[in-house]
């Protein structure tokens, strides 16, 4: 069932703008395909990244990795690649490091972005 919920990602002091609008709007589809806990979760996600003591180069990194997971998730489950997902559920955890914060968030949020929504 699709929801009027928008999203929105409180990223402003991220130099990565570009991507952050491409997941908002993969977000807000994802919402509309009724979605909204993996929704929800990729925004805490990208929120925990725009305030977590990073380099730059990683926070850029962890970005690329949840626009790719977000562009899966508005992609029907048929037509999503599950080598791509797994690949970059594999590689998040090291990216984030030890920043407490977004550990804190993977814990929690982790299960929600990597399981597959049943049909």
């Amino acid at each position: 069932m699709p929801s009027d919920m928008h999203i929105t990602i409180n990223a402003a002091n991220v130099n990565f703008g570009t991507q952050v609008g491409t997941i908002e709007n993969a977000l807000n589809k994802i919402v509309n395909q009724g979605q909204t806990e993996m929704a929800i979760a990729l925004r805490d996600l990208v929120n925990g990244v725009s305030r977590a003591e990073l380099h730059e180069e990683q926070k850029k990194e962890v970005m690329e990795i949840l626009a790719e997971l977000a562009s899966q998730a508005e992609k029907p489950p048929e037509s999503r690649s599950k080598g791509v997902i797994r690949s970059l559920m594999e590689r998040l955890p090291a990216a984030i490091g030890l920043a407490a914060d977004l550990t804190t968030l993977w814990l929690a949020y982790g299960p929600v972005v990597g399981i597959e929504p049943t049909t």
